[in-house]
């Protein structure tokens, strides 16, 4: 079993190392030797966990190439996404799950992964199962030793949570994305043995956008991140340390901090060593996203005819999903 990250554990987020990820980000990719200075500015801090997936461009190459398999540190990756489209054989799916699962080994340049988890939460039931049997087939092989899911909403989350054979649940977490707190799913997973990694504590970077920034579709996040630039100021912390220091406090779990300079890597991991805030800051962190729409929340929803098919449907659908399922086991 691997070692895996818990409550109170600095991820390093990679999807920046192999595309330009974040609607923040302005750097682009960062070259091998700026990645050779995060990896070691991380092991000066004790940091020994990574996030990482088959579709972050190169990103799980230059990971091997910089750490060659080397022992001591915790790779998760998720499963490529495309092995779930159309319609195919069972027979066509397994080979791809194997497939993918390979090309990550070869490309971490190890011979097992220590945490695949899928990319999509509805990968989980998708085909009556057959990517997750044939992952719970390649882990009694020992090709991977932990599975998981990254879920992409509240209702994958749940359906994840409530699967016994689930060792790991990535989730959107952050001051302003609190819909595991507010539908009590946090409490639920935090019942069992499995892991909670919360991610997207700056919500890919918008969070850390001026109001003035934000595109015309995001603009409802504007009174919110009004509000905690105000609490910056009183605090004399910038916001992006207000935003890392309540998802530490908060989190069940580990937390996934991206990074694409040295620089940035350092200001997070001195954030996060610094002393916990008081509930009462915690709490008006806190209160500065109440009300906001899922359809802001989710990254995915952010194009247009996105935007406009979660206000339509999207919300009142998992929310009904998981009320459904809170009723029937009577919590």
């Amino acid at each position: 079993m691997p070692d895996l990250p818990g409550k109170g554990d600095f991820v390093i987020g990679t999807a920046q190392w192999g595309s330009t990820y974040g609607i923040a980000n302005s750097r682009g990719c960062p070259d091998d030797g700026e990645l050779r200075r995060m990896i070691e500015e991380a092991e000066r801090h004790g940091v020994h966990f990574i996030d990482t997936a088959r579709d972050y461009g190169m990103s799980e190459d230059r990971i091997g190439r910089i750490l060659g398999g080397e022992a001591g540190w915790t790779v998760m990756t998720k499963l490529s996404a495309s092995v779930c489209s159309g319609e195919p054989p069972d027979e066509i799916v397994r080979s791809s799950v194997i497939q993918s699962l390979d090309e990550s080994a070869a490309a971490l340049r190890t011979d097992h992964i220590s945490v695949l988890l899928l990319h999509r939460g509805w990968q989980l039931n998708w085909h009556d199962g057959i990517v997750w049997s044939t992952l719970q087939s390649l882990k009694k092989e020992g090709r991977v030793e932990c599975l998981g899911v990254s879920a992409s909403n509240p209702a994958e989350a749940l359906a994840a949570i409530e699967e016994p054979s689930v060792d790991v649940v990535q989730v959107a977490y952050s001051a302003l994305d609190r819909r595991l707190v507010d539908n009590g799913l946090f409490r639920i997973a935090t019942g069992g043995n499995r892991r909670i990694v919360c991610r997207s504590a700056f919500l890919q970077g918008a969070a850390l956008l001026g109001p003035a920034d934000l595109a015309s579709r995001l603009a409802l996040l504007a009174p919110a991140i009004h509000k905690l630039e105000q609490l910056s100021k009183r605090e004399k912390i910038s916001r992006a340390e207000l935003l890392l220091r309540f998802a530490r406090d908060t989190a069940p779990g580990a937390v996934v901090v991206g990074a694409e300079e040295v620089s940035q890597l350092a200001s997070n991991l001195r954030a996060w060593s610094t002393s916990a805030l008081d509930d009462g800051i915690l709490g008006e962190i806190a209160s500065a996203g109440q009300g906001l729409p899922w359809e802001i929340l989710d990254p995915a929803q952010w194009s247009q005819e996105g935007m406009e098919r979660g206000i339509r449907k999207g919300t009142k659908l998992a929310e009904r999903d998981i009320q459904n399922r809170r009723l029937q086991r009577g919590t």
